[in-house]
């Protein structure tokens, strides 16, 4: 059945590119010039997409799973540094800058996208207002994620920097600022959550089983995550913090 949805997701991929945020506002004719301009592509779980250092040909946007990125350490460990999920952009910073990826992008399931050529995407935002000011509000919104995510590291109770993390995670992906209830459109597992907020897996289980028990965060049918009360989720924060 998933093989099946994934396929009809990729045969009708180029309609969906009007639906992606760094497109949001694009005058038809330049959705449709970008639609003309991507190709489908999938991964599948555990499959290596951008590989620090290197230089990619392409720019990605994700239509459905969840994308890891992370940097190794020099004792081997790994680092995440982001979850990317649906109607998000990859590739985005080095098609800007022409250097390599400044982290490795790795599909934690099967996930569906669509890919454009750097040469494209550069000419399309060279020519478009629009995509131009879209580009600039996503790295502002990514500059703006990783402050609060730095902040919630800097925190040395476990229960504060988890909190935090899903907070912003709730902030990220809600339409406005008064959604109280929103979904994530990532697959996130305990032991990515610890990894992530740099905790171990046992303290991550224990905070999230007490979320859950509060009626703040509960776990849908496809195993992701969804912030039931964004003011709640604030509140229970600060009442830790005191």
């Amino acid at each position: 059945m998933h093989g099946m949805a994934l396929e009809l997701t990729l045969a009708t991929a180029p309609t969906q590119v009007r639906h992606l945020m760094i497109f949001k506002g694009l005058p038809a004719l330049e959705i449709r010039r970008a639609q003309s301009l991507v190709l489908p592509h999938s991964l599948k779980g555990g499959e290596l997409l951008l590989t620090i250092g290197k230089v990619s040909g392409f720019v990605y946007f994700v239509l459905s799973g969840t994308i890891c990125i992370n940097r190794s350490q020099y004792n081997g460990a790994r680092t995440i540094l982001n979850m990317v999920g649906a109607g998000e952009i990859l590739g985005e910073i080095c098609a800007c800058d022409k250097l390599g990826h400044s982290a490795n992008a790795l599909a934690t399931e099967p996930t569906s996208m669509l890919k454009m050529r750097r040469a494209d995407f550069q000419k399309l935002e060279a020519d478009s207002h629009t995509l131009s000011r879209n580009v600039k509000w996503l790295l502002a919104h990514r500059l703006r994620f990783a402050t609060t995510l730095n902040e919630a590291l800097a925190e040395r109770r476990v229960c504060v920097r988890i909190t935090l993390l899903l907070g912003a995670l709730a902030d990220r992906y809600s339409k406005d600022s008064a959604q109280q209830e929103v979904a994530l459109p990532l697959r996130l597992t305990q032991s990515e959550i610890a990894e992530w907020a740099c905790v171990s897996r046992q303290h991550a289980e224990k905070h999230i089983v007490l979320l859950r028990s509060e009626g703040i965060l509960r776990v849908d049918a496809g195993r992701r995550m969804v912030i039931q009360d964004r003011h709640r989720l604030s509140t229970f924060c600060e009442q830790i913090q005191t």
